[in-house]
């Protein structure tokens, strides 16, 4: 049985190190960006950003009335890989398997399609000791618009 990750770093290390390398690019830098989220990662004029998730969005089809599941973003985030000419964002997954998509795609899929949402989402805030709720607005895709990249 595969081995399933459950942390960023162990997803970048396990799965998205090699699969980069196995495709001729040699890393040369890599930064943690969005509070440790993500990975931005530069290799011979191509820029990554390496994103973790537990699962696939899995209410897609029933947020777009589109069949399957899809993915999502942040949009503050999406533009962040766009003004830093990010040519694939990289999705990776507990079992290893990675998706990516040129964040230009993705935004044109999403400006085309009106999948564009805002969410509320609850966190806890260490400053203020409470939960807080915050909206973030969110671009989604299909998986379809993505290709396996490993």
């Amino acid at each position: 049985m595969k081995e399933k990750v459950v942390t960023l770093d162990a997803a970048y290390r396990r799965f998205c190190v090699p699969s980069i390398e196995s495709k001729g690019y040699m890393i040369e830098n890599v930064r943690d960006v969005n509070k440790g989220r993500h990975k931005y990662i530069m290799c011979n004029g191509v820029r990554f950003c390496f994103i973790y998730k537990r699962a696939f969005f899995g209410t897609y089809s029933q947020q777009f009335q589109e069949e399957g599941v899809g993915e999502s973003i942040n949009v503050d985030r999406l533009f962040w890989c766009i003004d830093h000419h990010v040519d694939f964002i990289l999705i990776g997954y507990p079992d290893g398997k990675i998706y990516a998509v040129n964040p230009n795609d993705w935004k044109q899929y999403c400006d085309s399609h009106g999948t564009y949402r805002k969410v509320i989402k609850v966190e806890y805030d260490k400053n203020w000791g409470k939960k807080v709720e915050r909206k973030e607005a969110t671009a989604s895709i299909p998986i379809n618009i993505m290709k396996r990249w490993n």
